[in-house]
C-alpha cells in the first residue's frame, strides 16, 4: 500500500478531521476468528507529512465498550483499533492500540512476550480527536465512531528513522474488542493462526512512504 505525502496547515481547530477529506478508504474486514453477526464496518486512512503519521479509522458496530481513560491499560478489552509497524531493515515493531475515548497503549519489542511499554509523557505526543455518534431504530443502537490521529515520527524514537518520506514498512491495522458481548478480531491483512494473535509480523502488509 502507497502511503501518500500530504501538506498539512494546522491553523485551524478542526484541522485534524479535515486531514483526511479526501485520501482513499481501505477496509478492516478479514474476519479469521469467529463468526460474530452483524460484522462491525471497519476502515482507515493514511498519510504522511515526513515527519508525522495521520491515521484515521471509522468504526460503526452496534456495541461500544470504553472502561479505560489512562494511557497502557488494557485497552484491547475495550472498543479498540490498533495499528501495528516494523521498519524496513529492523527487528522490532510498534504496537498502538486506541480505545473509543483515544486512550492508548503503545509497546515496542521483537514478540509479543519482549515488549516494552512507551511512556505516557511519549504517547501524550500523539494528536488525537475522538468523534462518536449513536443512531438506531426501535430501541437497536448503531453507534459510529471516528479517531484521528497525527502520531510524531518521535514515537518511534527506539527506531533508527529520522523521516518518513522513501520509508518500506511491514504493518497491520485493526478492531477487536475482547470483552464486548459478542467478542471480534478484524484485520486489514489476513492472519493465519489457530486463535486470535495480532503479534504476527510475517502476516503484515508492505506500506511504502511516498
Amino acid at each position: 500500500m502507497i502511503v501518500p505525502f500530504i501538506k498539512v496547515k494546522n491553523n485551524t481547530d478542526n484541522y485534524l478531521l479535515k486531514v483526511f477529506d479526501k485520501l482513499e478508504k481501505h477496509p478492516i474486514c478479514q474476519s479469521k476468528w469467529g463468526k460474530v453477526q452483524p460484522l462491525p464496518r471497519v476502515s482507515f486512512k493514511i498519510a504522511h507529512t515526513n515527519y508525522s503519521i495521520f491515521l484515521q479509522y471509522d468504526v460503526c458496530e452496534n456495541e461500544t465498550r470504553a472502561e479505560y481513560s489512562m494511557h497502557n491499560k488494557p485497552i484491547h478489552k475495550d472498543s479498540c483499533v490498533e495499528f501495528f509497524i516494523i521498519f524496513e531493515g529492523e527487528l522490532q515493531y510498534f504496537n498502538l492500540e486506541f480505545n473509543c475515548l483515544g486512550a492508548c497503549l503503545a509497546a515496542w519489542g521483537t514478540s509479543r512476550e519482549k515488549r516494552e511499554f512507551l511512556n505516557a509523557e511519549v504517547i501524550d505526543q500523539i494528536e488525537i480527536q475522538t468523534q462518536i455518534h449513536r443512531t438506531g431504530k426501535n430501541g437497536l443502537p448503531k453507534i459510529n465512531w471516528k479517531l484521528s490521529l497525527k502520531i510524531p515520527i518521535e514515537i518511534f524514537k527506539n527506531s533508527n528513522i529520522s523521516q518518513l518520506s522513501g520509508q518500506r514498512a511491514r504493518a497491520n491495522f485493526f478492531k477487536c474488542g475482547d470483552k464486548l458481548t459478542n467478542p471480534h478480531y478484524l484485520s486489514w491483512e489476513e492472519i493465519n493462526t489457530p486463535l486470535p494473535d495480532f503479534h504476527q509480523p510475517v502476516f503484515f502488509g508492505d506500506l511504502i512512504f511516498l
